[in-house]
């Protein structure tokens, strides 16, 4: 099974996920940079239709990463690949990410039970080549 967990894999999740015409459209300049089975890691560069009035990464879109990413995570951890609905989510925001700037968000699973997944997510900014922990999700 891990084996077959690919990046080409993930790809594809996410081209699924964003080629809607509703809300998660909006991640479409998300882009995966690697996984494994239940766990995923993906980047994004803070661009104008993200930010807030302060031009800080908007905490929706930071919410909405972390719950698409978390999600890839979860498909990837059982031979179904079995998409979940999202029951509790949530965030810790502890330092903004600011407009240009990339963050990078880091999945895994925590625990795959028979109805729930318990599961948690790091959405960092990439400041040179060192990352300051934006927000949290908590498992």
């Amino acid at each position: 099974m891990a084996s077959e967990i690919t990046l080409k894999f993930f790809q594809n999740v996410i081209k699924g996920i964003t080629a809607s015409t509703g809300f998660d459209s909006c991640m479409k300049k998300m882009t995966i940079v690697s996984g494994g089975v239940g766990h995923c890691l993906a980047e994004m560069k803070v661009e104008q239709e993200h930010v807030n009035k302060r031009g800080t990464l908007h905490g929706g879109c930071i919410a909405t990463l972390v719950d698409i990413v978390s999600t890839i995570a979860l498909t990837s951890a059982s031979e179904e690949h079995l998409l979940g609905v999202s029951v509790e989510l949530s965030v810790s925001y502890l330092k903004p990410a600011m407009l240009d700037q990339v963050v990078q968000i880091d999945s895994k699973s925590v625990k795959i039970g028979k109805n729930l997944a318990f599961l948690e997510a790091v959405v960092s900014a990439i400041v040179d080549t060192m990352s300051t922990n934006v927000a949290m999700q908590p498992p």
